[in-house]
């Protein structure tokens, strides 16, 4: 409609400029004729001049038309495509045909058009940048301003907030949503408000928060940020001198490191606790024994002596089961694995427990498949677990009983296990014997003879666990109370060396 109006104008601005400059010059023409002939030739020349005024004037307002329909639509071209720029849209290309001044304006126009193009791709690809960092971090990234409103908070945050996922899209939240209402914990709302007199030092506290995983202990770190002020429309101000200053809260997961010291600080306690109990019963035995006759007194002090010897025997399995445990647990050891043949490695077990499997009078079984004769693992470390889970087997199983180690080959991978028929393991523990100093002593104390049962150190399943791990297998008990247990050693092979063998 405006276009439509602008070409009427032009066109009514052209005919009045060609009406008054064809009127100026018939009345030259008529003036002159008037004055220099006579009257008779003097009214035939004024009809021929009116005649010829009047095409004259038909003329001039086809031309005016023409003219305005042309230039009309040039500049309706390049206002349409000024609109489209103010209004942000500058995918359309502005031509610029001609050598004339509308040419000249329709170039300065595509030329800024091309220039706030990519300087719209930067913004946007720095955005999404920042966007895809914000939402990709671990640690939760909350930002308020000096209203008290959240200004950004991004995927992780909202996580650790227990916030439903439509409050956060895309690292960002609603401008209007304030600290109070989407803050759920107190000591976190305090470290976002504005004003917090920290004089410029970096607020830090240890929270446990509620999530949708549970409960998470949370490393909470705030301080004042200078944001940038913007007007009342909401256009950012560059000005330095205009920033206002904000708060900036991050929020670090140190579930696992929690759990992690928790792990040691009970490490470290029942280790004094299972050192302290062996100790003691030594220095009481010595003290005894020191106080009393040995020439009057021998089966005494022969008694003493015995119970010394078994506590220090206990004493060092404990020592020895840490100082495996250490190894095992030490990031910078490496065991490298080697071809290993499995009746030679039973045998030599056998060997070594033999005395122990005649003293309880249990019946030994060895069965090993002919389609596994090699497994492919470090010969410490399947040492560690074989003597560990053997040492078990015979504890654990009554004189009488049957223990024995059996292999079998799967598609990638080859199975050791050790059973014994057993006291057996409650099905509610068999994953909680693998903790550190754990002891199933209810399990365990079956039996008539149980109590001649000698106490374990507890770490020996937790050290079978890390061995199989060493060496990328995975170990499971099979267990049922009062009939045994199976303990099913699962490590890879390679397909090639499987094929080999």
């Amino acid at each position: 409609m405006r276009a439509v109006r602008f070409t009427w104008k032009l066109f009514f601005g052209h005919v009045v400029l060609a009406a008054v400059v064809l009127g100026v010059c018939l009345w030259l023409v008529i003036a002159h004729f008037a004055r220099h002939g006579d009257a008779e030739i003097a009214a035939n020349d004024y009809s021929m001049i009116w005649r010829i005024g009047l095409i004259g004037l038909v003329g001039a307002i086809s031309l005016a038309l023409g003219l305005s329909i042309l230039w009309s639509r040039r500049i309706h071209r390049l206002t349409a495509s000024a609109h489209r720029l103010a209004r942000g849209d500058l995918s359309a290309q502005i031509n610029a045909d001609g050598l004339d001044e509308v040419a000249l304006l329709a170039r300065s126009l595509e030329r800024m058009r091309e220039r706030l193009r990519r300087q719209l791709n930067t913004i946007e690809h720095q955005g999404r940048t920042l966007q895809s960092l914000l939402s990709q971090l671990h640690e939760g990234v909350v930002v308020s301003g000096p209203d008290g409103r959240i200004v950004l908070m991004n995927p992780a945050a909202s996580h650790f907030l227990g916030l439903p996922a439509d409050r956060s899209q895309s690292g960002s939240i609603s401008p209007k949503a304030s600290v109070e209402e989407l803050i759920p914990d107190q000591d976190l709302r305090k470290m976002l408000l504005s004003g917090t007199d920290d004089d410029g030092r970096v607020l830090e506290k240890r929270l446990d928060l509620q999530s949708n995983d549970g409960v998470l202990s949370i490393l909470a770190r705030s301080w004042e940020i200078a944001l940038p002020a913007a007007t009342a429309d909401g256009e950012t101000l560059d000005s330095a001198e205009r920033s206002v200053m904000g708060r900036l809260l991050v929020l670090t997961d140190i579930t696992e490191l929690t759990r992690a010291m928790q792990v040691r600080s009970d490490f470290v306690a029942n280790a004094s606790h299972e050192l302290r109990t062996p100790i003691s019963a030594i220095r009481a035995a010595v003290d005894t024994v020191l106080k009393i006759d040995v020439a009057r007194d021998a089966e005494d002090a022969a008694r003493f002596l015995r119970v010394i010897g078994r506590h220090t025997a206990r004493l060092e399995a404990l020592v020895g089961d840490l100082l495996d445990l250490s190894r095992l647990e030490n990031p910078a050891a490496s065991f490298q694995p080697s071809d290993l043949s499995l009746k030679p490695i039973c045998e030599e077990l056998y060997e070594r427990w033999r005395s122990e499997i005649d003293a309880k009078q249990l019946r030994w079984r060895f069965d090993v498949a002919d389609d596994c004769p090699k497994i492919f693992a470090n010969a410490y470390l399947l040492q560690v677990v074989l003597d560990n889970l053997m040492e078990n087997a015979i504890k654990f199983t009554d004189p009488g009983g049957k223990i024995g180690v059996g292999c079998r080959r799967q598609e990638e991978s080859i199975e050791i296990e050790v059973f014994d028929t057993g006291c057996g393991i409650p099905h509610h523990e068999l994953q909680r014997v693998f903790e550190r100093f754990y002891q199933v002593e209810a399990a365990r104390s079956s039996g008539e003879l149980s109590t001649a049962r000698p106490r374990g150190t507890g770490l020996g399943l937790s050290i079978v666990k890390h061995a199989v791990t060493a060496m990328g297998g995975s170990v499971r008990l099979d267990s049922i109370p009062n009939r045994g247990t199976k303990a099913i050693v699962t490590i890879p092979y390679p397909r090639r060396s499987l094929t080999q063998s």
